[in-house]
C-alpha cells in the first residue's frame, strides 16, 4: 500500500515501539513531503525534551529514544523533494482549502498514485483516499498484532 503520510501522524507513531513496527510494515510503502518530515523531526525533538522536562526520561533514554525514531523515519519513510512534488501545487491547494500549510502531502499522494495516512480530519474530502492509525492496520496482513492497544 502506498501512502503519502503526514507530519503528525509520524510523530505519533515514531516515538512507539508499537507505532514503529507499524511504520516497518513489509506491506506499506511510505513517502512524505520534505517539508512534513522537517515539521515531524522538529515536533518529535520538541515532544523529547518535553519528556526530558518533565521528569519522564533521563538524558540517555531521551536521545536513544530520539535517534531511534529518526533513524526509523528516515529509514522507512521515503523523503520526497519539492523538485517532484512542485507540478501538483496548484491542484493540491485547490483541494486544501482548510490548511494550506498541508498542500505538500496532497501533492506527494498526487504525484504517487497514493492515499494520505493522517489524523487530520481537514484531508477528508480532498479527492484522495485518507487513512487513519485506527483503521489503516486492518488492511494489512498481521493485522492483529498491530491493532493499537487500549
Amino acid at each position: 500500500m502506498i501512502l503519502a503520510v503526514d507530519a503528525n501522524v509520524l510523530v505519533g507513531l515514531l516515538l512507539r515501539p508499537a507505532g514503529q513496527a507499524l511504520v516497518r510494515h513489509s506491506a506499506l510503502n511510505l513517502s512524505v513531503a520534505d517539508v512534513a518530515w522537517a515539521e515531524a523531526e522538529h515536533n518529535l525533538r520538541r515532544r523529547v525534551l518535553g519528556m526530558l522536562q518533565h521528569g519522564r526520561l533521563d538524558d540517555a533514554m531521551a536521545e536513544f529514544i530520539l535517534n531511534e525514531a529518526l533513524r526509523i523515519g528516515r529509514t522507512q519513510v521515503e523523503l520526497v523533494g519539492v523538485t517532484s512534488y512542485a507540478i501538483y501545487e496548484s491542484e493540491a491547494r485547490r483541494r486544501m482549502p482548510h490548511d494550506m500549510t498541508d498542500w505538500p502531502t496532497i501533492a506527494v499522494a498526487l504525484l504517487l498514485g497514493a492515499a494520505i495516512w493522517t489524523e487530520d480530519r481537514h484531508f477528508h474530502g480532498c479527492g484522495v483516499a485518507c487513512w487513519t492509525t485506527e483503521t489503516l492496520p486492518r488492511q494489512l496482513p498481521d493485522q492483529l498484532s498491530l491493532l493499537p492497544h487500549p
